[in-house]
């Protein structure tokens, strides 16, 4: 669950992608209902509003709800913010709109898109609270490196296909780590359809960014990978168990 910031390039807008102001909002008043946590800025001066949400973003930021993530080749002012806090992402996803509907309704929404969506962001938090982890397996823990996010909105006429990169390592060794991170309740499976969409995202990235460095794709699963013809394209595989391995 990613929102872009205010003045940055913006993510595709699909899902749980939206203004990051609004999403800070929200999560602001997902805390005021379940901690007492409250702030109305309709008080404050227009002229002063912008700096307000400013100090608003990097609250829920230093207090962990909300992780901040560069731009790859922006500025640092440039990021996309991420729901970090499981519980409430918890929250959003099962409590706030069922409360007193279903005192059962975890247990019978097993098979729910919405349950598996939510397995699907969990999974992801759980990837980026362990990249330590990520680079340990990927032999590159003595490496210097930074992460980031990447992304490029559809543009028909210049022919250009939107794509989306949650999390990339950019290497001091002149690699940029790919990692695709992909919650399955089995190993999961590479089919063509997704390794066309591997690939347009890979030379988007590397068309729309002119890297010269050598890029890698990281498949980070829960089990792994089932054997397919398909694989090849994949550099490097981290598996769930991988991610609590003590570095």
């Amino acid at each position: 669950m990613m929102v872009a910031a205010s003045g940055s390039r913006s993510l595709e807008q699909s899902g749980d992608y939206v203004d990051s102001f609004g999403y800070v909002q929200d999560i602001l008043g997902g805390l005021h209902v379940m901690v007492g946590v409250s702030y109305d800025i309709a008080g404050v001066r227009e002229d002063a509003q912008v700096q307000v949400r400013s100090v608003i973003i990097i609250f829920v930021v230093l207090q962990g709800f909300v992780r901040a993530t560069g731009f790859y080749e922006k500025k640092k002012k440039e990021a996309v913010y991420q729901l970090a806090d499981y519980y409430t992402l918890f929250y959003f996803k099962y409590i706030r709109n069922n409360y007193g509907k279903d005192e059962h309704y975890w247990v019978n929404a097993t098979e729910n898109p919405t349950r598996r969506t939510w397995s699907g962001h969990a999974f992801e938090q759980v990837c980026m609270d362990h990249i330590s982890q990520i680079k340990y397996k990927l032999q590159i823990g003595g490496v210097l490196s930074k992460e980031y996010a990447w992304s490029i909105s559809a543009d028909e006429e210049k022919g250009i296909t939107g794509a989306q990169i949650d999390l990339l390592i950019d290497r001091r060794d002149h690699v940029v780590s790919i990692c695709e991170m992909k919650y399955s309740v089995n190993k999961f499976g590479i089919d063509k359809g997704y390794d066309e969409d591997l690939r347009n995202k890979i030379d988007s990235f590397v068309n729309a960014t002119d890297c010269k460095k050598t890029v890698q794709l990281v498949m980070v699963t829960t089990y792994g990978l089932k054997p397919s013809k398909y694989n090849s394209l994949v550099n490097a595989e981290v598996k769930l168990d991988d991610l609590f391995y003590p570095v």
